[in-house]
C-alpha cells in the first residue's frame, strides 16, 4: 500500500457565501510502485486531492493513510508532517510557486538542508538532481526568476527530487515544456518508476496518460467517476467524462475496422504499435 483514501471530503470557505465543496466522500487506493494518472475537468477536485497526501491540506471528513503515516480529519495537527513531506514531493503545476531563493542551487539544495544535511552535502545532491534533469552548472548561480517557464519547472521537479521522495506527485509536468524536454521529463519519471518510487501524475494530457500510466482516476464535480486501468476508461462513454480519446487509441480503433484487432493493453506507444505489427508479419 501507497496511500488509501476512505470517505474523504473538503469544502472551501465553509459557512461562507464563497463555500465550494471540492470532494465529496472519494474513496480510492493509489498502489506502491504504480504511476497512476489522476485526470478531469478544472474543478474537479484533482489538485485539492494530491495536496492532502503531503498534508498542505487536512480533509474535512475521513482519512488519508500514506504508508506509515495517517492523515484523520479528526486530527487537530497532522503528526508527523515534515517527515511525510520528505516521504511525499509534490510539484505544482505552476513552478513559480515553488521557486523563492537567489540562485538555483540555493533553491534546490533548500529541501536537503531543511531536513538535516549539511550544506555541502545539500549542495551536491542538488547539483545531482539538476544534472538528472538536464540543468548544467552554468545556471547554478542563475537567480530561478529570471528562468523560461520550462526551466522554472524543471528547477522545481530538481529541488523535489534532491529530498529523494519515495512517492512522487506532478501536476501537469510537461505543462510548458517543449517536446524534447517533456520527453526527458517523462523518461525521467520512467527511470523514477523503475528504481521504486510511487509516482501520481495529474494531467490533461490523455496521450500521456495512456502511454505512461498503469492505473486511472477520474474525478468529476469532487466524486470519483472511473477508478481502473487507463485501457478501461477508454471504452466508456466519454462523451459524458470531458474527456479525449489517446491519438494512438483512435488509430488502433481505425484498424480494427479495417480488419486488425490489436489489443489495447499491450499497444500504448507508436514504438509498442510498430513492434506488434513487426513480430506479427514475422509469423
Amino acid at each position: 500500500m501507497s496511500i488509501k483514501v476512505e470517505n474523504v471530503s473538503f469544502t472551501y470557505s465553509k459557512k461562507t457565501p464563497n463555500s465550494y465543496e471540492a470532494l465529496h466522500n472519494v474513496s480510492l487506493e493509489i498502489k506502491k510502485n504504480s504511476i497512476t494518472g489522476i485526470v478531469g475537468h478544472t474543478g474537479s477536485g484533482k489538485s485539492t486531492l494530491v495536496q492532502m497526501f503531503n498534508g498542505l491540506l487536512k480533509p474535512e471528513t475521513g482519512t488519508i493513510t500514506v504508508d506509515d503515516f495517517v492523515i484523520d480529519s479528526k486530527q487537530k495537527k497532522i503528526k508527523n508532517v515534515k517527515q511525510l513531506r520528505k516521504h511525499v514531493g509534490l510539484v505544482f503545476q505552476f513552478p513559480e510557486y515553488q521557486l523563492f531563493d537567489e540562485t538555483v542551487e540555493k533553491d534546490v539544495s533548500f529541501g536537503p538542508k531543511n531536513f538535516g544535511m549539511n550544506n555541502i552535502d545539500a549542495l551536491n545532491k542538488a547539483h545531482e538532481a539538476l544534472a538528472m534533469m538536464g540543468i548544467d552548472e552554468t545556471y547554478y548561480k542563475r537567480s530561478p526568476f529570471e528562468l523560461s517557464g520550462g526551466e522554472k519547472r524543471k528547477v522545481a521537479l530538481a529541488g523535489i527530487l534532491a529530498i529523494d521522495p519515495d512517492i512522487l506527485i506532478l501536476d501537469e509536468p510537461t505543462a510548458g515544456l517543449d517536446p524534447k524536454s517533456s520527453l526527458e521529463v517523462l523518461t525521467l519519471v520512467e527511470k523514477l518508476h523503475e528504481q521504486g518510487k510511487t509516482i501520481v501524475i495529474i494531467t490533461h494530457d490523455m496521450d500521456l496518460l495512456f502511454r505512461y500510466c498503469d492505473h486511472v482516476v477520474l474525478l468529476k464535480d469532487g466524486n470519483v467517476a472511473f477508478d481502473g486501468k487507463p485501457e478501461n476508461l477508454f471504452q466508456k462513454n466519454i462523451d459524458d467524462l470531458s474527456i479525449d480519446v489517446p491519438k494512438i487509441y483512435q488509430f488502433l480503433d481505425i484498424l480494427k475496422k479495417k480488419g486488425l484487432d490489436l489489443s489495447k493493453e499491450n499497444i500504448r506507444s507508436v514504438d509498442e504499435l510498430v513492434k506488434v505489427l513487426t513480430e506479427r508479419r514475422k509469423k
